[in-house]
């Protein structure tokens, strides 16, 4: 993505197996949350700007990717989306950047299912966590805060935790290159 803000400037990115770098997808403004389906067959993937969490086709074995349709659209008076997980039942769990909160979608039909708020203006990702994966550890910034505000929000760039009452799933790691 572009460090000035220029918009469609950057690019989505597949690190391959044999270590080789590929584009994706271009006209990336701000490129953040990326998750794929419990069954490895959609991604879904979210530029911020556009307020959407977009599904594309995914070959796990090849990468190759193909838009489908935008699955979440997100109101801009809730915020902007930006990190994303998904959890044991496919949701996917977004990150409100302005919308001080991290909301739960059912990318199948596209609605809201919960919110949890977060006394913060910009919530910039989630993660489930600790030894079952029951909690969801939610990450915040303290930037892009109007100064007007400041006082308001003393938490900004804290790391929270709640418990949802569901299960993430386990990371994938990345296990090797050829550098």
């Amino acid at each position: 993505m572009s460090l000035t803000g220029k918009q469609k400037a950057g690019a989505l990115y597949c690190l391959n197996n044999n270590g080789d770098i590929e584009k994706k997808n271009d006209s990336v403004s701000i490129s953040n949350g990326i998750v794929w389906s419990l069954d490895n067959k959609k991604m879904y993937y979210i530029d911020t700007p556009t307020g959407k969490v977009r599904e594309y086709d995914y070959d796990i074995t090849t990468g190759k990717i193909s838009f489908l349709r935008d699955a979440v659209v997100i109101h801009p008076d809730m915020g902007h989306p930006d990190g994303m997980t998904i959890d044991s039942k496919g949701n996917l769990w977004i990150a409100l950047w302005g919308g001080s909160a991290v909301g739960c979608w059912d990318p199948v039909n596209g609605k809201l299912l919960y919110k949890i708020n977060v006394p913060v203006l910009n919530v910039t990702s989630c993660a489930f966590g600790g030894e079952t994966l029951e909690t969801l550890f939610i990450t915040t910034a303290n930037q892009g805060i109007p100064q007007d505000e400041q006082e308001k929000y003393p938490y900004s760039g804290g790391l929270f935790k709640a418990d949802p009452g569901i299960k993430g799933v386990p990371a994938y790691f990345y296990k090797g290159s050829k550098y």
